[in-house]
Order: structure tokens, then C-alpha cells, then sequence
């Protein structure tokens, strides 16, 4: 099995990124690999682990590279699976205000005795401090003043990254 180099395995994590956007088709725009060693990119293309590729669609040209069949095989074989993510009583937390605050019965606010009943208060200051869950006042006309807490869009982010949602 083949061991690559650090510029090489960095070029190959951009690479195996944009692998996954569908609307590249798996081509890494060479704007994106411009700032990495480009004598990697040459041996990688030279051993056919990359190759070369033009896209061309919707009147844009693409030009980058891409993996292989060979490639992908070699680099899925060399990637080290990463151990499953466990959420943490925090990550629980912005979770349920990002649930919760989507039911329209609670008027877009968690109130705070309702975090309180499922959740340690030590967690609340941790998701607030760290800008997951953010302190709001509603008041909506015709109706009472709605205090509670609400996922930010940051939150939204780390639960989306985090695969919680």
C-alpha cells in the first residue's frame, strides 16, 4: 500500500471534498488547489491516482482534477475511519431549542423552565457562552411578551455539521 506525503495528502482531502459536491460532478476547480504543492499534483497525476479534467456546463469551463477509479480506491484504502461522533448533554440541548422553537406553540421561544426540565443548567450557560443558543424577547401584537431561547445560525451550522438533524 502506498504511503503519501504530507503535501500529498493535503491535496488529496480538497480533493476527496469536492468529490462530494454534486454540482462540480467530483472536479476540484484548480483555483482551489493553486496554493498547494504543486510537484504533489504532478507525481499524483503521473501515477493516475489524479486526473486531469474539463468541465464544461451551462457556458462555464471547469479545469481541475478529480480521483481516479484507482485513485479512490487507493485513498479510501489509506483514510483512517474516524470514530462515530457522540453528542455531547450540550450538543442534546441546542438540539431541542432548535426543535422546540420550530413548534408554533411555543411562539418561536423556548422558555428557559422548559430547558430546565430536561437539561442541566450548566449545559444552558454552555451552549449560550459558546453563541449555539441565543437569550430573545418576543413581543408580537395582541399577545403576551414570549421570553426564551432560540438556536442561532451558528447552532443551526454545528448541528448540521455534526449530523444531529
Amino acid at each position: 500500500m502506498r504511503e503519501f506525503s504530507e503535501p500529498e495528502t493535503l491535496l488529496l482531502r480538497v480533493v476527496d471534498q469536492f468529490d462530494k459536491v454534486k454540482k462540480y460532478q467530483g472536479i476540484t476547480p484548480e483555483e482551489h488547489t493553486v496554493f498547494l504543492d504543486g510537484k504533489a499534483a504532478e507525481r499524483l497525476l503521473k501515477e493516475g491516482v489524479l486526473e486531469k479534467v474539463k468541465l464544461r456546463s451551462f457556458g462555464q469551463k471547469v479545469k481541475g482534477v478529480r480521483f481516479s477509479e484507482k485513485g479512490r480506491l487507493l485513498w479510501q484504502a489509506t483514510t483512517q475511519e474516524e470514530p462515530p461522533y457522540h453528542p455531547t448533554a450540550t450538543d442534546k440541548l441546542v438540539k431541542d431549542v432548535y426543535l422546540a422553537s420550530r413548534l408554533s406553540f411555543m411562539g418561536e421561544a423556548v422558555p428557559k423552565s422548559y430547558i430546565l426540565k430536561h437539561h442541566a443548567r450548566a449545559n444552558l450557560y454552555d451552549a449560550f457562552a459558546s453563541g449555539l443558543v441565543a437569550k430573545v424577547r418576543l413581543t408580537q401584537p395582541q399577545r403576551d411578551v414570549v421570553r426564551g431561547y432560540v438556536c442561532t445560525p451558528a447552532g443551526y451550522a454545528y448541528l448540521r455539521g455534526n449530523d444531529l438533524l
